[in-house]
């Protein structure tokens, strides 16, 4: 693909270098996987971009998963299936989507898709633009400070010379700063995810940056002791008895050391006629 050799080439350090490197193809009528075995590609633990088509369910049309494109940090393919929601789909939006009804046969379970992702990203930074609707849409939770949101984050809007704190959409940052037309029918998911990493890519370093001193500002901020609070030592602390003593504290705090509980992802069978583990070593 033309976009993986040249993202590659490429240090993406200006937009000039950066026009034609995302060539426009019309997406497939029927994708059933993209995936990559992690052996072959010798992945590392880079950076991921994400990007999902939504469909509508129910009657009320509610957005669900119909399609999801994973590439990797030099715009690579690793994941493009189209997913078949746990509800009955009414509203295909296959003007903005792109999909259709042909789409689905041979879609993959929604569970399964869940599963596979989860396995994709864990531990990696993930790239999207609004993620937050990818997400929700995947049912699943990802750490925060492993999200690279570049519709919320002000730097790419800057860089493209839009307001920080107003939302933009991706078609405009893409035309700003790489010189691309993306958008302008049917969305496909890959070029989209493709077009955020490249995005990402250009304010990375300032990005990364950023966030290394913020965190390291919280650090210090912890390991600094509060004035206002008196020694132990100095503190008078009551006798107390022993039914006093058998007092249960455990409603006051019923879960400290995990009040986001991790996501109970769901078994599926067939999840390995799709995936066999040996495309998945532990890193």
């Amino acid at each position: 693909m033309v976009v993986e050799r040249e993202l590659g080439r490429h240090s993406l350090k200006t937009s000039s270098k950066l026009k034609g490197l995302i060539k426009k193809k019309k997406c497939s009528k029927n994708i059933v996987t993209g995936l990559k075995s992690i052996i072959t590609l010798g992945w590392s633990h880079q950076p991921v971009a994400l990007d999902c088509e939504m469909v509508g369910v129910g009657e009320k049309k509610e957005s669900a998963l119909g399609r999801i494109s994973i590439v990797s940090y030099y715009g690579q393919v690793l994941y493009d299936v189209m997913c078949r929601p746990e509800e009955v789909i009414t509203d295909y939006r296959t003007p903005w989507s792109g999909i259709r009804p042909t789409d689905m046969v041979r879609a993959i379970p929604f569970e399964c898709v869940q599963d596979q992702v989860q396995r994709i990203i864990e531990g990696r930074i993930v790239v999207g633009h609004m993620v937050f609707n990818d997400f929700h849409v995947l049912k699943m939770q990802h750490p925060k400070d492993l999200i690279r949101d570049t519709g919320l984050a002000p730097y790419a809007k800057v860089k493209a010379g839009f307001h920080p704190r107003q939302p933009t959409a991706l078609r405009n940052l893409a035309e700003k700063l790489l010189g691309l037309r993306i958008q302008t029918g049917e969305h496909c998911s890959t070029e989209d995810a493709q077009a955020t990493m490249a995005i990402y890519r250009l304010v990375e370093e300032e990005w990364e940056a950023d966030l290394r001193v913020k965190t390291s500002k919280k650090k210090s901020k912890v390991l600094q002791p509060s004035p206002k609070k008196r020694p132990i030592f100095d503190l008078e602390l009551p006798s107390l008895s022993d039914d006093q003593c058998s007092s249960d504290f455990s409603a006051l705090n019923p879960n400290p050391l995990n009040c986001y509980p991790p996501l109970a992802l769901k078994s599926c069978s067939s999840s390995s006629l799709l995936l066999e583990d040996e495309y998945w070593d532990d890193c």
